[in-house]
């Protein structure tokens, strides 16, 4: 049996809805396995080069396709 929990509609949410309470508590969605809070990634400064900028993105990227919210890349 999975220990995995899933929050369905109805009712109201009038204060929000927290998923995960801590950095450690696994999240994951449309299906995607649940996995903990991503690592901080480092703010681009204007002084940063192309190679920087690329690196931050592809690792937000990396983040959002983990936890479900874009699709994998192809």
């Amino acid at each position: 049996m999975s220990s995995k929990k899933t929050i369905t509609g109805g009712g109201t949410h009038q204060d929000g809805v927290v998923v995960g309470e801590s950095a450690s508590e696994k999240v994951g969605f449309h299906g995607a396995e649940p996995s903990d809070q991503a690592a901080a990634i480092d703010d681009i400064t204007p002084a940063a080069d192309g190679t920087t900028a690329g690196t931050a993105v592809n690792n937000i990227l990396a983040v959002l396709r983990e936890k479900g919210l874009i699709a994998p890349s192809s």
